[in-house]
């Protein structure tokens, strides 16, 4: 399952550790929040997203969440201090898995200033990800094509790619849209070969 994780994580922050204008920070946090999850249902509205997972999945817990991002759980719970003070590059706001088939979905909204990459268009963005994805070293990433697919009510630009590792092949599709100052990035892994059109009907 780490494994897994580490394939869907590889590609969601493209622009990572660059410094930026602390007033834009101020400026673009007023409106946004990483949502909530109420038992099967993540809803995040403002940026538009509703994800309700299956019987067999099951969501990151907040200490899980914040391990992962390498902040306190304080900091993850109190918005201000995750959106304005934790200078995060990017930040999952939810992580989901299938226990039993390792299928998973995860969203990260990545904070473009840090970069001085507000101006970025998806294009380029998927040519920073595609660089980064074949450095990698221990996993072999074949890239797709490039599309866009509704999720929810929004449009997303797509990428299709699939990995191989140690025997193990996997398909993602990584879904993107820049609301604001930030790039809303969907991450779906389908390791049993579930069609992504039936993973992408958990969102609304």
């Amino acid at each position: 399952m780490k494994k897994i994780i580490a394939f869907v994580l590889a590609a969601i922050c493209v622009f990572g550790l660059c410094s930026c204008d602390e007033k834009k920070i101020k400026d673009k946090i007023e409106n946004l929040t990483r949502g909530e999850v109420n038992e099967h249902v993540y809803v995040n509205e403002s940026i538009n997203i509703t994800f309700t997972k299956t019987e067999n999945m099951v969501y990151a817990t907040d200490e899980e969440l914040a391990a992962m991002m390498n902040i306190g759980l304080e900091t993850l719970t109190d918005n201000k201090a995750l959106f304005e003070q934790a200078k995060l590059s990017a930040i999952t706001c939810f992580l989901a898995t299938d226990v039993t088939t390792r299928n998973n979905v995860v969203l990260v909204m990545e904070d473009l200033t840090r970069s001085g990459s507000s101006n970025i268009t998806a294009t380029q963005y998927f040519n920073a990800v595609k660089t980064q994805l074949m450095s990698q070293t221990s996993v072999n990433y074949t890239i797709g094509e490039t599309s866009t697919a509704k999720i929810g009510a929004e449009t997303y630009d797509v990428l299709s790619l699939t990995a191989t590792s140690n025997g193990m092949n996997l398909s993602q599709n990584m879904y993107i849209r820049k609301v604001g100052t930030y790039m809303v990035c969907i991450t779906i892994t389908s390791v049993d070969g579930t069609e992504m059109s039936t993973l992408e009907a958990m969102f609304s």
